[in-house]
């Protein structure tokens, strides 16, 4: 029988200390940085945030409608010029 495998946070903090410690036997400390950061946010220290603001289109006037139009372009990609 096959037993279930299961990922705890017991599980990716060993690993996360594991990467560490191989980080620092080799110098690197761009991946220890990594791995700190990877620990602190598995225990809830660091967390991304956006901040999302919803404007109505039929709100905006029109200088920030060519923005968000300019906006959406380069995001996609696309030159309006």
């Amino acid at each position: 029988m096959i037993e279930k495998l299961q990922y705890t946070l017991e599980k990716a903090m060993l690993e996360a200390e594991e990467a560490f410690q191989v980080s620092k036997e080799k110098g690197n400390g761009g991946a220890m940085t990594a791995a700190v950061t990877l620990r602190a946010k598995l225990n809830g220290l660091l967390v991304d945030r956006k901040e999302i603001t919803i404007n109505p289109i039929q709100e905006m006037n029109d200088d920030a409608l060519q923005r968000l139009i300019e906006r959406k372009a380069k995001e996609a990609g696309v030159s309006l010029h």
